[in-house]
């Protein structure tokens, strides 16, 4: 997978896959009210990061039976790991190979599509 424009782009397509997956749970948040989760923090001035709103959701599908109690969410290491790179570009100016991104990428594309189908059931990635 090539980026043009080298390095900022590659930047800026981490920090937007991260938010595509914060956008897509807080969604998922919204329309499962039957889950019971929310996006935001205690007091609802503050919405939930991606690695705690990851965390939420994995520990309420366990609760639900949804997902086995030593299970973790599908591709959520991967998207950790993405959360990492996105927080050392945004903190620190790093940069992020074009193997790092595909590889954070895809988990997204991926979780997307698996969590999108199983638990709203619509197909969100054509």
């Amino acid at each position: 997978m090539a980026f043009e424009g080298g390095v900022n782009n590659r930047r800026l397509a981490t920090i937007s896959s991260v938010h595509a997956v914060e956008m897509f749970l807080y969604g998922l948040f919204e329309q499962r009210d039957d889950l019971g989760i929310s996006a935001f923090v205690d007091k609802g001035d503050q919405t939930l990061g991606p690695r705690d709103a990851l965390a939420v959701l994995q520990r309420r599908l366990q609760e639900e039976g949804l997902l086995a109690a030593n299970r973790k969410l599908s591709h959520r290491d991967q998207l950790s790991a993405l959360v990492g790179h996105r927080d050392m570009v945004i903190h620190r100016a790093s940069e992020v190979s074009e193997e790092e991104l595909a590889r954070g990428m895809k988990a997204v594309e991926r979780f997307i599509r698996k969590y999108g189908d199983d638990l709203m059931q619509i197909e969100l990635l054509q």
